[in-house]
């Protein structure tokens, strides 16, 4: 079976943008890694934006926007 998805590299970890459907827990994949070559500012916010964020870390963030302004 093949998929194809956008992952985030992030701290040595690739994070998936989308679940990967139909692969059993604990299965061993293989993973083959295109770097797109050039992104507008707005495609790679838009990448970013799609990334899930535990709640505590965005409590955190949003903390430090409000406490810059």
């Amino acid at each position: 079976m093949v998929q194809s998805t956008a992952a985030v590299f992030q701290n040595g970890i690739l994070k998936p943008l989308e679940p990967l459907e139909g692969i059993p827990e604990d299965t061993v994949v293989r993973i083959t890694v295109e770097t797109p070559v050039s992104l507008t500012r707005e495609e790679t916010l838009a990448i970013l934006r799609a990334v899930p964020v535990a709640e505590e870390l965005a409590s955190v963030i949003e903390a430090g926007r409000r406490k810059r302004k």
